[in-house]
């Protein structure tokens, strides 16, 4: 079941916006955020929906307004720093970085999943046959442009978005970039 007030909304503006093809660095961010850190913006105090077109940053604005992001830290001025607030929006976050491996990379929810827990139960030969199907199916050299590191990683981390939430999953953490939590 979802929570009550994701379930009598709909996030299919916040959606549109996430999975457009163009935003690779929203969904950089997004991984931040399903891994617990933080993410610095600027709020826009008011603003107009015909502006949401145009001005594809008013996202983080219409994020926090709609309580998909809470305010920690005033930086400066209207620079936040932003965070997902609780496991249920964390869950509805996860849900669109899935739907964007979908839509994106066309590739089927159920091998995702199924892939992220044979590595979860340490089924190695199966997790590396799925691995190797969801790379072979959407990765190309074109995709990697002049940063195959980068793209690589966005790759492997929307794959462990779906593990779940006994693991803290770390991007650019010094060493380590999948924690079992206790």
């Amino acid at each position: 079941f979802k929570a009550y007030w994701i379930n009598t909304g709909t996030d299919s503006l916040i959606k549109s916006r996430i999975v457009e093809p163009d935003l690779n660095r929203t969904y950089d961010t997004l991984q931040r955020l399903i891994a617990g850190q933080t993410i610095e913006k600027r709020i826009v105090d008011s603003f107009v929906f015909a502006d949401f077109d145009t001005k594809k940053e008013l996202l983080w604005t219409l994020l926090a307004f709609s309580g998909y992001l809470t305010q920690t830290e005033n930086v400066k001025d209207d620079v936040y720093l932003l965070k997902i607030p609780n496991y249920e929006i964390k869950k509805v976050f996860k849900d669109i970085v899935i739907d964007w491996w979908e839509i994106e990379h066309r590739v089927a929810r159920l091998l995702l999943e199924e892939t992220a827990g044979h590595l979860v139960n340490n089924r190695l030969e199966a997790f590396e046959k799925g691995f190797k199907q969801i790379m072979g199916d959407t990765f190309s050299y074109f995709d990697a442009g002049g940063e195959p590191e980068k793209t690589y990683q966005a790759y492997v981390l929307g794959l462990l978005a779906v593990i779940g939430d006994d693991y803290l999953i770390r991007s650019n953490d010094k060493y380590s970039s999948v924690v079992k939590s206790m």
